[in-house]
């Protein structure tokens, strides 16, 4: 007997490893950087509707009819292990499994092969091959089904290379699908040039290699990060160097001060094998984006789409390290948590209070990782070509680069504490005053009317600020005394689950006196034991809404979360109260909508609020409902919050937003209210970009909240 294989391996080895589109054609451009190509060019035909075209072409050095049977046509061919390098430019080949054409077959399902190679000195060959992927059927054997293949004579003016027609493209591809495979093919390759140089060294004379996207029926993308934004306005840059020992030197150049910083641990990473990264430091300053052409805000914007630390192996991009929501190094995770220390450089820091509070997010940090098969053997990419196996090598490249930032990171919060701009001991009154003097001194020579004016203006200023000054401590004194009861109330939360257990036995052992009596006192004890289950039950569920506040996962976990179960679990506990009041919660978000990356306890906070103080509005109507639904636009997602309470005045929109402004009346279930609700909803939603506001509400509603975030903030 001998083994054969089934057409279903073609699906395991396509649809299965290659779930994105983008992933997919990244396997095909593979292929021409391997074949020494300069450019590869990915062209889009009538894709907007089904059944189009897409074509893939590079400028390689072709194959054979001989190269095409016995490598390209071999499934899992072990050519590439056997020659690491190309044969011109010396790359380190970026396919090992091969496997990776046959991500074709999730693209299109026929695929026309085309290319010219040389064959001889002074010959050159065309060869031509039609695979029809659907002829390939689960239970027929692989080789059972064959592929027509041409060959022909070309004039060796020809110029070399390979083309892939991809035809009868199944699905229709829309300006967003064109928009992600751009930024997954020019991330592919990395545009960070690490300045010590890569760990394997290309041939002299390689000119580079580059990605072309023809596309007419999608407007022009934006191409990859701009190496001129890093020099711009980078605060510093960090270079690490690994050698094959496992000996590791860090390298630190801040921007403007040109300053050098060099750091050489005692601890080691021997099983990585060597290479290098680089990563700088961009600073979201006013002071550092002071009107140029590019502005604070869309520095940030960059920062969340392209911000990260990737991994780059034999040149080429391993997803998802380094993508927007990637913790790998847990950078993100330590901000959260407030982390303080430095277990290995407590020496290096001791004039720096608490540096770890100043670690940069990902968000600030732009750079990559620079591996290759040949001297990092133990780093291994997975089937999938999504991940590295986490294995000791890998635990130790996360190790080497996240010391190499935490030592920045104390450079960083030591230029920080040098550079602190010293707090004027004037207030901003005594320098009003100070300005009224000086001005009434000159009236003379400014004239008595524009004199009475400024003084006016002044007047007004002074007035403005103490009643803003005032409201800011009445609101610091709100939030101070809010703090202490959350204390308490975490205290509370831990003898309520006690009590809670305690009474829930007293009730079982009720309900086992019941059945052990009969009569109208077995009914009565029935009744009770019933009572209190239900009691537990609310109770509980209470708890969890103060775990989704005051939890740890809450606090510390700052991802996208799905809103429509969310929205569930911050309305159970309201349930029973609902129902005795005869209020309607209608949750029509859709089940796909996720926010932008939070707290969980953060979008607790924002719902909750708004929850309260609908269900606050409505128990004086007639008609009680409460509806929560989403909609999206091509640049927005939106989360509108309505109820059929009174309303909030056209003129009382803005208002209602402020501090300690509130027209609820004390309820007794949801108490008296701070008046501080929507003014931490409309913070909130701020800090990620968003915007909150009252608008006109539909036929039969009385409130229209109207939530919206960007879509670039989802990233």
């Amino acid at each position: 007997m001998r083994f054969n294989v089934d057409s279903y391996i073609l699906f395991q080895l396509g649809e299965r490893l290659f779930t994105r589109k983008a992933l997919a054609l990244a396997e095909l451009v593979k292929n021409g950087y391997d074949a020494d190509a300069t450019t590869v060019t990915i062209g889009f035909q009538n894709v907007s509707n089904p059944h189009g075209t897409i074509t893939v072409e590079d400028n390689g050095e072709g194959m054979s009819y001989d190269l095409l049977q016995d490598g390209w046509m071999r499934i899992a061919t072990y050519e590439k292990q056997r020659n690491p390098f190309s044969r011109r430019f010396r790359r380190p080949r970026a396919g090992a499994k091969g496997v990776g054409r046959f991500a074709s077959r999730v693209l299109s399902t026929q695929l026309i092969l085309e290319s010219v190679a040389t064959v001889s000195s002074g010959r050159k060959e065309k060869v031509r091959a039609l695979i029809d992927w659907e002829k390939f059927k689960a239970g027929s054997k692989v080789d059972a089904v064959a592929i027509p293949v041409t060959t022909e004579a070309v004039p060796f003016a020809t110029p070399t290379g390979t083309k892939l027609t991809l035809k009868d493209v199944p699905e229709a591809w829309t300006q967003e699908d064109v928009h992600l495979l751009r930024k997954e093919l020019f991330s592919l390759i990395s545009s960070f040039t690490p300045e010590t140089g890569t760990s394997i060294r290309q041939a002299k004379g390689d000119p580079g290699f580059q990605i072309v996207i023809r596309s007419p029926e999608f407007k022009e993308e934006e191409g990859p990060l701009s190496e001129t934004f890093l020099q711009t306005y980078a605060w510093g840059r960090l270079v690490g160097t690994l050698d094959s020992s496992g000996v590791v030197q860090y390298t630190l150049v801040r921007r403007k001060e040109k300053q050098r910083n060099t750091f050489k641990p005692d601890r080691k990473f021997p099983n990585v094998g060597k290479f290098s990264f680089r990563v700088d430091l961009v600073r979201y300053a006013k002071d550092q984006f002071p009107g140029g052409e590019i502005s604070l805000r869309e520095a940030q914007s960059i920062g969340r789409e392209q911000g990260g630390v990737r991994i780059y192996f034999d040149g080429f991009r391993v997803s998802p390290y380094g993508e927007p929501n990637d913790d790998w190094l847990g950078i993100d995770s330590d901000r959260a948590r407030r982390v303080v220390g430095f277990r290995e450089l407590e020496g290096d820091f001791s004039d720096v209070e608490r540096p770890m509070l100043s670690i940069p997010g990902n968000n600030q940090l732009f750079g990559g990782a620079f591996l290759s098969r040949v001297t990092n053997p133990g780093i291994e990419i997975t089937m999938t070509r999504e991940r590295l196996l986490e294995n000791a090598a890998f635990d130790e490249l996360r190790g080497c680069i996240r010391l190499g930032i935490e030592w920045m990171t104390v450079q960083y919060a030591r230029w920080i504490a040098k550079n602190k701009p010293t707090p004027s001991k004037r207030s901003p009154l005594e320098e009003l005053r100070k300005t009224r003097e000086a001005i009434f001194q000159k009236k003379e020579q400014i004239g008595p009317e524009a004199t009475a004016e400024i003084l006016q203006s002044i007047q007004m200023a002074e007035h403005a600020f103490q009643q803003r000054e005032d409201d800011r401590i009445s609101e610091v004194s709100m939030l101070r005394v809010l703090a202490t009861s959350g204390t308490l109330i975490s205290i509370f939360q831990h003898e309520l689950a006690v009590m809670v257990d305690e009474i829930q036995e007293v009730g079982e052992n009720l309900d086992k006196l019941h059945k052990k009596l009969s009569g109208p006192v077995a009914d009565d004890i029935k009744g009770i034991s019933s009572q209190i289950t239900s009691w537990v039950e609310s109770v509980r569920e209470y708890g969890k809404q103060l775990g989704l506040l005051l939890g740890l996962e809450s606090r510390t976990n700052r991802r996208s979360y799905l809103l429509r179960p969310l929205l569930d679990d911050i309305v159970r506990p309201f349930s029973r109260h609902f129902s005795e009041y005869g209020i309607v919660f209608i949750n029509h978000v859709n089940a796909d909508l996720k926010l932008p990356p939070m707290y969980k306890s953060e979008i607790a906070s924002v719902f909750l609020n708004l929850m309260t103080n609908s269900a606050k509005a409505v128990k004086e109507s007639d008609s009680r409902k409460i509806l929560v639904e989403s909609s999206e636009t091509s640049n927005d997602l939106v989360i509108r919050f309505l109820d059929s309470g009174p309303g909030v005045p056209q003129e009382r929109r803005k208002e209602i937003f402020e501090p300690f402004v509130s027209d609820s009346a004390p309820d007794p279930f949801f108490g008296q209210g701070t008046g501080l609700g929507l003014t931490i909803v409309r913070n909130l939603v701020d800090t990620y970009g968003g915007e909150v506001k009252f608008i006109d509400p539909p036929q039969g509603w009385g409130a229209c909240l109207e939530i919206r975030f960007q879509k670039g903030a989802l990233n």
